[in-house]
């Protein structure tokens, strides 16, 4: 009983230590795998770009077979409103870890223009409500005082109960969209947000992703896309690179490397994805971590799920206005 005992504070502990160190100094971006096959997770200047009415969903369970691991879920739908030439979007996310938790949810808005035939830029912009709470009720400290009616922590830093704070998040983007190279830059939590509550508080703040792709034809049913994604938030940085491989517009298959030295090195990932129907897709990725926290885990799973309707909101670009002098 003792060893039981021992064994769960010693994994809450852990917990716990992860829990402030991811959200009090990485401050990052979910590491999402799939989001690069979904620019407008990240991107609110992709609102809109598929020219199609897409709604999609993804669950990712992170670092599994630790107590508390991370997992997270987002839901997405976004439209083209060709009389406008913009699109429109909503953006809900949950994360969970430990005993913490975050909700977003999210309206984007894009305005894009045609380059030329084959290209078009679009610049976006986003607001939501950020809410994150801690259940201070599960987590316990050495020098804490427990019973079955009490919970003192004996830290000013952790709230004995359940604790939530919310605040108002902005967010633009940038995205260059063309036949064989796409490129998109986006900064979320634009202005910092401070939540506080008693002694109790956190800081979200600004981060920054920027992301490239290309395709290139090896055959008229192969097309290789390599392409990179980089987060950076407070001095950090993170960096994910991958090549896919897509058959006859039906199959996906790739592989991917997040880090970029030893130092930064954090998981190999495995990627593939089918079309189900014309409208329907499935996506998975496996992660195999590389860094020392693969002593505790196996690795991540992630899988998206993407249905689409080929058609827009709103009728197409409206004719321009011919005054008759008749009606005036």
């Amino acid at each position: 009983m003792k060893k039981i005992l021992r064994m769960n504070l010693k994994n809450i502990i852990f917990i716990t230590c992860i829990l402030m160190t991811y959200k009090s100094v990485s401050q990052q971006i979910d590491p999402y795998s799939l989001v690069i096959f979904s620019p407008f997770q990240y991107n609110p200047a992709y609102t809109g770009l598929d020219d199609k009415i897409t709604i999609q969903g993804s669950f990712r369970d992170q670092w599994i077979k630790i107590p508390g691991n991370p997992s997270s879920r987002y839901f997405l739908v976004d439209a083209p409103i060709p009389a406008l030439v913009s699109g429109i979007g909503i953006k809900i996310q949950e994360d969970q870890f430990g005993a913490s938790r975050q909700v977003s949810l999210g309206l984007n808005w894009s305005y894009s223009r045609n380059l030329s035939k084959n290209s078009t830029l679009s610049i976006g912009l986003g607001i939501g409500n950020q809410r994150y709470s801690l259940n201070g009720g599960i987590l316990r400290t050495p020098d804490g005082s427990y019973s079955s009616t009490s919970i003192n922590h004996q830290d000013n830093l952790l709230p004995n109960g359940e604790i939530a704070l919310s605040g108002i998040s902005y967010e633009g983007g940038v995205y260059l969209k063309t036949n064989f190279f796409e490129a998109g830059f986006s900064a979320s939590n634009i202005l910092p947000i401070s939540l506080n509550q008693g002694d109790f508080g956190i800081t979200l703040q600004p981060h920054y992703t920027f992301s490239s792709k290309a395709f290139i034809p090896l055959t008229t049913q192969v097309i290789v896309q390599p392409g990179i994604i980089m987060r950076y938030v407070m001095g950090n940085l993170q960096l994910d690179s991958y090549v896919l491989g897509n058959i006859r517009e039906k199959f996906t298959l790739g592989t991917g490397l997040r880090g970029f030295s030893p130092n930064t090195l954090d998981g190999l990932m495995t990627m593939a994805g089918i079309q189900i129907a014309e409208n329907i897709s499935f996506f998975y990725t496996y992660t195999i971590p590389l860094s020392t926290i693969r002593t505790a885990t196996s690795g991540s799973h992630e899988v998206m799920v993407r249905y689409t309707i080929n058609q827009k909101l709103g009728k197409g670009i409206l004719p321009p206005i011919i005054y008759n002098p008749r009606n005036l």
